[in-house]
């Protein structure tokens, strides 16, 4: 019988939101958990971690033992800020889902090269595997020509960075951010000198959300959390141990599921505005293969939150 243990990430220190999640969680999802960077109050269901938002993905791994439960099918790891469709609950969600045996979900996978050689997170992605950081990675990590393998088992098969996208991809970004970011001045520094392999194959998606099998929720900690320790981005950390770690992964594409993301400066006002401040409202219209809407901050939302 299918049972999913829900975890909750927070990027911040933000208690605030615990009754609200409470409420909105707590019927559908009892069996779950909070994990809070700095967390030092007296909740057992929430557990401190001490980690940079930047690889969130090592949150879940300093907490593994906490997080893990004996009963468990699947692990649902979710951001505070995100709302899930009311249809799940801890009983459904992978098989709505689709997913069988071994089989994770993670919104998209791609291999490190197709991402924009002036990504923001490019530099967080690829010097932890050029620069030393006091890691002993190596020892830990598959060998670069296994990794290749198993990503190559969810379609993921990393190429070289083109420096002649670089040309391409610096029309569409203003002077100014070429001139003052230091991310973009690294990228172009990096790939300047002609095509680069990736130093280790890499696999990037969005990672607020990611179903994960008991079965592989040991193995893709470990990984995820060598990662954090070197400092990779979390949103190429988290897609590469989970792509490492499961025989199986669907996303979107394969799934026919998508994910909502209301990014931008004034996204989440704009669906509060769309729905009248109402969470109710909220709720009642999630589009049928719809798996959450994401980012919502709870705060700007009237309930009740059930």
């Amino acid at each position: 019988m299918t049972h999913v243990r829900l975890v909750v990430v927070f990027n911040h220190k933000f208690e605030a939101n615990l009754p609200k999640l409470d409420e909105i969680l707590g019927e559908r999802f009892p069996d779950r958990c909070y994990v809070m960077p700095f967390y030092d109050g007296d909740r057992d269901d929430v557990i401190g971690v001490y980690e940079s938002s930047y690889a969130f993905q090592g949150y879940l791994t300093q907490a593994r033992d906490r997080i893990a439960s004996p009963t468990a099918t699947h692990y649902v790891v979710m951001a505070d800020d995100m709302v899930l469709n009311p249809r799940f609950d801890a009983t459904n969600l992978p098989d709505e889902l689709g997913l069988g045996s071994g089989t994770a979900w993670i919104k998209g996978l791609a291999p490190l090269s197709d991402q924009s050689p002036l990504w923001m997170h490019l530099r967080r992605a690829v010097e932890p595997f050029t620069t030393e950081t006091g890691t002993e990675w190596r020892r830990e990590l598959p060998e670069p020509e296994e990794a290749a393998r198993l990503l190559a088992r969810h379609g993921i098969v990393p190429g070289a960075h083109d420096p002649r996208r670089l040309v391409a991809a610096a029309r569409e970004v203003p002077a100014r951010r070429l001139l003052r970011e230091s991310s973009v001045r690294w990228s172009v520094r990096y790939l300047a000198r002609g095509a680069r392999p990736l130093p280790y194959p890499l696999a990037v998606g969005y990672s607020d959300f990611m179903v994960v099998p008991a079965e592989v929720w040991p193995r893709f900690c470990h990984l995820a959390g060598v990662l954090a320790a070197m400092g990779v981005f979390v949103e190429a950390g988290a897609p590469t141990a989970l792509a490492l770690a499961a025989p199986g992964i669907a996303t979107e594409q394969t799934s026919g599921w998508h994910g909502l993301e209301v990014w931008g400066v004034d996204g989440p006002q704009e669906v509060q505005r769309a729905h009248d401040g109402l969470f109710s409202n909220l709720l009642a219209s999630f589009a049928p293969r719809q798996v959450y809407v994401h980012p919502v901050k709870l705060s700007m939302w009237e309930g009740p939150f059930s």
